[in-house]
């Protein structure tokens, strides 16, 4: 995926619940965005989905793969770093 660093295994969504290990604002984007997946899917849509990802294209090579559930989560995630870069660099 172009622009995203190779991402980091320290979120999981399971349902309504999204768990993040080291408190990092864009694992928490990109859970969250999960969880939007879910409400608008359906969980068993969901799972199915991205379960079946994972075995056609492998668990690391999905969040590269455009179209895929991990994809878009991870482009969701770009947009916010973007912003807050922006932000950054807008102050000084």
């Amino acid at each position: 995926m172009k622009g995203m660093e190779k991402h980091n295994e320290d979120g999981l969504t399971l349902g309504r619940h999204a768990f993040v290990v080291n408190g990092n604002l864009l694992t928490s984007v990109h859970e969250d965005y999960h969880m939007y997946q879910i409400e608008d899917m359906g969980w068993g849509h969901f799972y199915y989905r991205i379960l079946g990802e994972y075995l056609k294209f492998g668990f690391n090579e999905s969040y590269g793969k455009e179209g895929t559930l991990e994809y878009s989560a991870s482009m969701e995630e770009k947009k916010i770093r973007d912003i807050i870069i922006k932000m950054i660099l807008h102050a000084y």
